[in-house]
């Protein structure tokens, strides 16, 4: 807010200011009515705040309070409009459309898939430890029905066997070993 805060100062401390031409270009120097009625102008408008630089709160009032007085060229309404054409939840003459606002709710939910929202509440580092195996898996030969027996079968024919008695105990055909596999019709 220290419009000198970057000058430079002499060795008491005091800033130094140099006005050039270009900071009087606007004034007529040459016309000394107009200089005296533009020193009474800005005589009148010259009005030292007391307010402490480090308090923000007494800075805010007294920004408001100048935006108020009538010595200021801005106007409060033109302020009020632009703040409620950027954060107002209506714009002037808007009312309410329960459609509407349910469409701008659901808007972003509905234009991602599903597989999207699903991958979205997955966190990242689930998919760090993934990896593709570089070796065929192994067969292991686990007893389906109790895998604390061991092996179900030593080689291929005792397999067959199997499937052929379990295949056999589901259709309950009655056969024992002195029967023929191969049924005559």
């Amino acid at each position: 807010m220290d419009p000198f805060a970057h000058a430079s100062r002499d060795e008491n401390g005091a800033i130094m200011y140099n006005v050039t031409e270009k900071d009087l270009g606007h004034l007529n120097l040459d016309n000394e009515e107009i200089m005296k009625a533009e020193y009474e102008r800005l005589k009148g408008k010259a009005e030292v705040w007391d307010v402490d630089e480090e308090d923000e709160d007494a800075w805010r009032l007294a920004v408001l309070e100048e935006l108020e007085s009538e010595r200021s060229p801005f106007k409060l309404e033109d302020f009020q409009a632009v703040l409620d054409k950027e954060l107002a939840i209506f714009q002037k003459d808007e009312k309410y459309n329960y459609v509407k606002d349910l469409k701008e709710a659901y808007k972003e939910s509905l234009a991602t898939s599903t597989e999207s929202k699903i991958f979205a509440t997955i966190p990242d580092h689930v998919f760090w430890d993934i990896k593709k195996p570089q070796t065929k898996a192994q067969i292991l030969g686990k007893n389906r029905y109790n895998p604390f027996r061991g092996k179900e079968f030593d080689n291929f024919f005792e397999m067959r066997e199997s499937e052929r008695y379990i295949h056999g105990q589901h259709q309950k055909e009655n056969r024992n070993d002195s029967i023929s596999i191969y049924k005559r019709y």
